[in-house]
């Protein structure tokens, strides 16, 4: 079994309807830190609840996601957590999935 946590990347505005057109305070770069962060948590959830699953974060291909990765791959294999990257073309990179 393969289990996903997908996270977007950040806008610079708000989905409220209401604030749409103003511009978040936080940095996209600095709000997609905080989705990985909060991606991690969950696949270790998951590898706790299913502990014969694969689990794997899943992000666009944006360069803050892929130097994030490059930051902590090391620590996301010991974990045993995949990463998988999806394109603009929708080719789908992966890293730590084995077969």
């Amino acid at each position: 079994m393969l289990l996903i946590e997908v996270k977007g990347y950040p806008s610079k505005s708000y989905r409220d309807p209401r604030r749409f057109e103003e511009v978040k305070p936080t940095n996209p770069t600095n709000q997609a830190q905080q989705c990985c962060s909060h991606a991690l948590l969950k696949v270790m959830r998951l590898q706790t609840k299913y502990p014969k699953a694969v689990v794997a974060l899943a992000f666009p291909d944006f360069p803050r996601y892929r130097a994030l990765f490059e930051e902590t791959q090391g620590g996301l294999a010991k974990l045993e957590v995949a990463m998988l990257t999806m394109r603009a073309d929708g080719i789908v990179l992966t890293w730590g999935l084995n077969g």
